[in-house]
């Protein structure tokens, strides 16, 4: 079967990270239908082409995906966030700042980095026009 990593797995492999690996793996593959293998408390989940991401290769996206299907792995996050540049998740979090799950990756990069991003707080849709104090 012709698969594809997504999520943790994804962002594992393309930046040969030296963490522990995520417990879960999980796959975009052409004919999965939600599909569950455990071995050894290890868990492959197989999911169809509607989960597939817009870009496969942005790091943010897969993130975002494991966030929502895999739970939460702060080691790999960390390790994530310390290799790419601050501007590309400032980005990511610019062009959609109200969405839950951007608002867990800009909330997880200022604790795990130790850093605020300059952003203005989101207290409604207009958060961006907003300066912190």
């Amino acid at each position: 079967m012709n698969k594809m990593p997504v999520g943790y797995k994804a962002i594992y492999q393309r930046l040969s990270l030296r963490t522990f690996p995520h417990y879960r793996e999980s796959y975009i593959a052409p004919q999965g239908r939600g599909k569950v293998i455990i071995e050894n408390h290890h868990e492959i989940h197989i999911y169809p082409k509607s989960y597939a991401l817009k870009n496969e290769n942005d790091l943010l996206e897969n993130l975002e995906f494991a966030l929502k299907h895999e739970g939460i792995n702060l080691e790999i996050i960390k390790a994530l966030f310390e290799q790419i540049e601050t501007h590309l998740v400032f980005t990511y979090i610019q062009a959609q700042p109200t969405r839950i799950y951007t608002r867990k990756i800009w909330y997880l990069y200022e604790f795990l980095m130790d850093k605020q991003l300059p952003i203005g707080n989101c207290k409604k849709i207009t958060c961006l026009s907003e300066k912190r104090a």
